[in-house]
């Protein structure tokens, strides 16, 4: 289906002049002519320079099951009916300071009109993800729910038993939720940031008496996570910084800042057991808040900063490495945004030393940090706060020596995180690949024309397809898609968008040469005619659009051409000086 590009104009600045290449005049008197042709000469020179080194720059562009705060799962035949189950646990973030309560909701729908399907008889296990299938969950029971629809709202204490409240249902001893679907727990469960595995089966639907048998009731296995939130200062040069580390997927171990590096590394348990992740959907969502006035100390380049990151020592580049220097006007937000293909990669690619295969299953290791720290025995704890100081380049050599050895044989059930401001100044170029931060949806972004100019109108084409995969969404995408400039400012904002069969266009006239950040806000996912949207995709996703741009080819036939220029203008100003002093004898 094609679509009509809608006009939508960003208001604000006058256009700046457009980038040209220098133009010699076709006459100019003789005593300016000489100086003309130095001056051209030598911007030629300068300009063609200028775009070679930008030739050799990239800068990096700016879940479902494992790794994820809610998931659809895929359905399951119940009854006479494929159905599928919504799970959600919140909040996303857990903290120390605030014991507030934590949910998980569950609905059970037909997936053929997305109609919940009512009477649903629930048995619920949970348990962090790393715990053994054979140990005691912390809670197991079955749960009824007239309407369908189940949240059952934890009060998290640090230790006891866990209390169930309400009445039971003479059929199948299950805890009945209350008109609003409601079940209420006190005790110890949801209190870790982290995995947890949570299954369901369900064990009766339509009706209280309509029960299926254990053998033949369905089974959904989740993997949600609750993020794990740290705060760490960075010393530089005598002077703290407050950071905040955020890890969605499990919990933080071993942060260190290395002021001689001027490197940030942490990392997280990790099972690398290839089969489990070809077997589920994983994303891997980490997030370092720093403030700016960190960057500006250690020199980092700004407007935008760039970074250098890695995760297992491989280097993380394009969508898996979003930033955000909006969102707060004092702080730059980096988001480390790791997909399942893109795990399978850093998995096939690790060196493992004393093991033979990246399977799980083997005893957790210390590991040594790139920084001005010994030993951090993984597994210390999160929520505390870490001052980092400097070691002499004696000392940070050794430790990196030793940091090497250890991660490499740690790294089954690890996994490392590094990231390192760029200090030099870089080359923005506009985004092609997004991912939204939470949902896991991928945007794909071309311009035309491809070089962007100011005060011209430019067609956006956006498609959407599932960051797991890699593959079509097969569905339409319900979207907002903002334009912003250097200083943060909103300057369009087009609110629910519909993108048929994922494809979407949009008509953008830019006010001025500048660095402009593009985000699309997914607001949900429409499969089916009259359903509702799946929210449970939702996310935003973050990029730069540079205005203007020009693309590497057009820029090395540039740079090429700025040669020849130089060469020949170098050449008709020898020639003119020859005939001048053949005048003069």
């Amino acid at each position: 289906m094609t679509h009509s590009a809608s006009p939508v104009y960003v208001a604000g600045l006058y256009p700046l002049t457009s980038l040209r290449l220098p133009i010699i005049p076709s006459f100019v008197p003789r005593g300016i002519r000489k100086k003309s042709i130095l001056i051209s000469a030598f911007t030629g020179a300068i300009f063609c320079l200028t775009l070679i080194g930008l030739l050799g720059i990239y800068v990096p562009q700016a879940i479902y099951g494992d790794g994820l705060t809610a998931e659809n799962l895929p359905p399951a035949t119940v009854g006479d009916r494929q159905a599928s189950l919504f799970v959600k646990i919140s909040p996303p973030i857990l903290t120390t300071e605030s014991q507030e309560n934590a949910f998980l909701q569950f609905r059970l729908f037909d997936e053929r009109d997305n109609q919940t399907i009512k009477f649903v008889t629930y048995e619920i296990a949970i348990r962090k993800a790393d715990a053994p299938q054979d140990s005691r969950p912390l809670l197991r029971d079955f749960f009824h729910a007239p309407n369908g629809l189940l949240t059952i709202k934890v009060d998290p204490t640090e230790s006891g038993s866990v209390q169930l409240f309400g009445d039971r249902d003479p059929f199948q001893n299950a805890l009945v939720a209350d008109p609003g679907g409601t079940v209420n727990i006190r005790g110890p469960i949801l209190t870790d940031g982290g995995l947890y595995h949570i299954e369901v089966r369900i064990f009766g639907i339509d009706n209280i008496r309509n029960i299926f048998t254990p053998e033949n009731a369905p089974r959904f296995d989740s993997y949600l996570s609750i993020g794990d939130i740290t705060y760490h200062n960075l010393t530089y040069n005598g002077q703290g910084y407050n950071s905040t580390l955020i890890s969605y997927y499990d919990e933080i171990d071993g942060f260190n800042f290395n002021p001689q590096t001027k490197q940030i590394s942490w990392s997280m348990p990790f099972d690398w057991n290839t089969t489990r992740i070809q077997e589920q959907n994983i994303f891997v969502h980490e997030e370092i808040k720093l403030p700016n006035a960190f960057l500006e100390e250690i020199g980092a380049s700004t407007s935008p900063a760039t970074f250098i990151a890695t995760v297992n020592n491989q280097p993380l580049t394009g969508r898996a490495l979003a930033i955000d220097p909006f969102t707060s006007n004092d702080t730059t937000i980096v988001h480390y945004l790791i997909n399942k293909n893109q795990i399978l990669d850093l998995g096939a690619t690790m060196t493992v030393e004393g093991n033979g295969s990246s399977g799980s299953g083997g005893s957790r290791t210390n590991i040594t940090n790139i920084s001005n720290e010994t030993t951090t025995p993984a597994g210390s704890g999160s929520n505390s706060t870490t001052n980092m100081s400097s070691l002499s380049q004696n000392e940070t050599d050794n430790n990196n020596r030793s940091s090497d050895n250890t991660i490499r044989s740690g790294t089954t059930d690890l996994m490392s995180f590094t990231l390192i401001p760029k200090t030099e100044n870089a080359t923005q170029s506009t985004s092609s690949d997004l991912t939204t931060d939470t949902g896991g949806i991928h945007a794909a972004v071309s311009w035309e024309p491809r070089q962007l100019r100011a005060g011209v109108e430019s067609t956006v084409y956006i498609n959407f397809s599932d960051a797991f995969s890699g593959e079509a969404l097969n569905a339409s995408v319900i979207y907002d898609m903002s334009i912003l400039d250097t200083n943060g400012t909103v300057l369009l904002k087009a609110e629910n968008l519909t993108a048929v069969n994922s494809t979407d266009s949009q008509i953008i006239t830019f006010p001025a040469d500048e660095i402009y950040q593009i985000e699309v806000n997914v607001k949900g996912v429409l499969r089916v005619a009259d359903a509702s949207p799946d929210t449970t995709r939702s996310g935003i996703a973050r990029g730069y659009v540079v205005v203007p741009e020009f693309s590497p080819h057009s820029a090395g036939l540039f740079a090429v051409g700025g040669l020849l220029a130089a060469v020949l203008i170098g050449m008709r100003w020898h020639n003119s000086r020859q005939r001048k002093s053949h005048f003069r004898r």
